[in-house]
């Protein structure tokens, strides 16, 4: 199994931001990215996993910050589908 390093961050690049979510299909996001890195840094947590300088997954959430967070995207980039990547994202 590769070495995967999973961490807490808003600090990603944008070009590996755009890359995952074009890899999920997620076009509307990829297509506007300064849409999207508002989106990223007005999350309440973002988890992100790495396989070297890649960004293989990313699971974010939303909260009102008193009693309510949902889990608003989770990507996992297609050649790591089914490796468990998901669930093991910090949250």
């Amino acid at each position: 199994m590769e070495n995967i390093a999973y961490s807490l961050t808003k600090q990603i690049d944008t070009v590996e931001l755009i890359d995952l979510y074009s890899a999920v299909g997620w076009s509307a996001y990829a297509n506007s990215p300064d849409t999207l890195l508002t989106a990223i840094q007005g999350s309440h947590t973002v988890a992100v996993a790495h396989v070297g300088n890649q960004l293989v997954g990313l699971a974010r959430s939303i909260s009102d910050g008193a009693s309510i967070c949902y889990l608003q995207d989770i990507l996992v980039h297609p050649d790591h589908h089914r490796a468990g990547l998901a669930e093991r994202l910090p949250s």
